[in-house]
């Protein structure tokens, strides 16, 4: 996690009790100047260089905060801080140009989300991912989400970088531990495990107590990646931690209460997945508070000469790609995503060349030759039907692809560019753990 930046605070407030109590409160994020009039508060303000200015409304006049807000509006962020609730205060308040209302008596957590937010603007989270404005702004309106515990929905083909989107979110506004787990890669009865803990003797081979993602989380961030491949059973459980920040272990009765910050990500289509009964649409609604959708890399071709040389740059060997390398590099459609384009790099990087053209490059981004119709058994197409016979070239190409990988999962998804979910269809329910 970052540091915490330290800022320059203008308190604005007439009750010196609360004034004091408050002040204290504030000094964690930086040095505290306060004001108990209109009057002191423009002048701290005309010596000083503030980041941001917490405001009272009712001073030695009522609303003579809003004078206040009206003079400072424009060169700092600006914060209400009162007992005024009704409405057309408010409005005036956010008309006028306030960052933030908020009713007393204050929360240290509501403020604590007011300075990650103002830090938002010192930290450019989309540059390891775009160029792009819109994806820029997305990206922050996750991290603002994130901030105020709504919880962050990834979407994406594989490869695109929602789990590294998840950390740099975490890395900069969060605090704890960022604990996640790829639930495609266990089985029910293992994720079960592995999502919850499990006592000594739970079941066999528990031989000692276990801690399980959520209670790693706890304080932290938990980031749950592929939920699409959860289990209806595994949904339910989720559903039911995620509402009462509560769990048991596997094996125990005793409840643990626990509260963290939740992202969530999918390359599946949940929508069309809940319409299929195959995901709870309750469960849907807790985890979907802003959901993003990275876009694949073949639709943000600008991109790729940005994640060239920022990649190269962070690399401890140095190599130089010539822009004709980058050209081609451009031109190829990476249905791998940045997952794929950052193999070629590590390939080229571990090469004892130092400077690569476009001949130099990989082939293997070459398009695939399809198979011509004449040299298909058509008989025996139509003899199974055209359902059957996919299913069954589906299933012999899956599984001799799973073997020729040790029977590696993942290697095998990655390979054919394949979903979790289509996996488990073709080869059925199984315990794929580790592999």
């Amino acid at each position: 996690m970052s540091k915490q930046k330290k800022y320059s605070i203008l308190l604005v407030e007439d009750d010196k009790l609360t004034s004091i109590t408050m002040a204290d409160s504030l000094k964690k994020y930086g040095r505290v100047e306060c004001a108990f009039t209109k009057d002191e508060a423009l002048y701290l303000n005309e010596i000083n260089r503030f980041d941001i200015a917490f405001i009272d409304l009712d001073l030695e006049k009522k609303l003579e905060g809003l004078d206040v807000l009206k003079a400072l509006k424009n060169s700092l962020y600006t914060v209400i801080l009162t007992g005024r609730e009704e409405d057309n205060i408010i409005s005036d308040s956010y008309e006028i140009g306030c960052n933030k209302y908020i009713a007393k008596p204050f929360d240290i957590r509501t403020i604590d989300a007011i300075f990650k937010e103002l830090s938002l603007k010192g930290v450019d989270l989309a540059k390891d991912f775009s160029t792009s404005i819109e994806i820029k702004e997305k990206i922050e309106d996750c991290a603002r989400s994130f901030i105020n515990n709504i919880p962050v929905h990834l979407r994406g083909e594989t490869g695109t970088g929602k789990t590294r989107l998840a950390y740099k979110i975490h890395e900069y506004f969060g605090c704890g531990n960022f604990v996640n787990i790829n639930c495609s890669e266990f089985s029910e009865t293992i994720l079960e495990s592995e999502l919850f803990g499990h006592v000594k003797g739970a079941f066999t081979g528990a031989l000692s107590d276990k801690k399980g993602v959520f209670e790693r989380a706890n304080g932290g961030t938990l980031f749950l990646d592929e939920v699409g491949t959860m289990s209806s059973s595994i949904q339910k459980k989720v559903l039911k931690v995620i509402e009462e920040k509560s769990f048991t272990r596997v094996g125990c009765s005793k409840t643990l209460k626990i509260e963290f910050k939740l992202i969530t990500a999918t390359c599946e289509d949940l929508e069309k997945m809940i319409l299929q009964k195959k995901f709870r649409e309750d469960l849907f609604y807790r985890i979907n508070g802003l959901s993003f959708t990275l876009p694949p890399l073949r639709e943000r071709n600008e991109d790729i000469e940005l994640i060239i040389k920022r990649y190269l740059k962070n690399n401890k060997k140095k190599i130089i790609l010539k822009q004709c390398a980058i050209e081609e590099l451009k031109r190829r459609e990476w249905k791998g995503n940045v997952r794929e384009l950052i193999r070629e790099l590590d390939i080229l990087i571990g090469k004892q060349q130092g400077i690569f053209y476009k001949k130099d490059l990989m082939k293997s981004s070459i398009p695939v030759q399809i198979p011509n119709v004449d040299d298909l058994d058509l008989d025996l197409v139509t003899s199974k039907g055209l359902k059957k016979y996919i299913e069954e070239l589906e299933s012999l190409i899956v599984n001799s692809v799973y073997k020729r990988n040790d029977k590696k999962m993942r290697k095998t998804l990655r390979d054919l560019k394949m979903s979790n979910s289509s996996f488990y269809r073709i080869m059925g329910e199984g315990d794929y753990s580790g592999k």
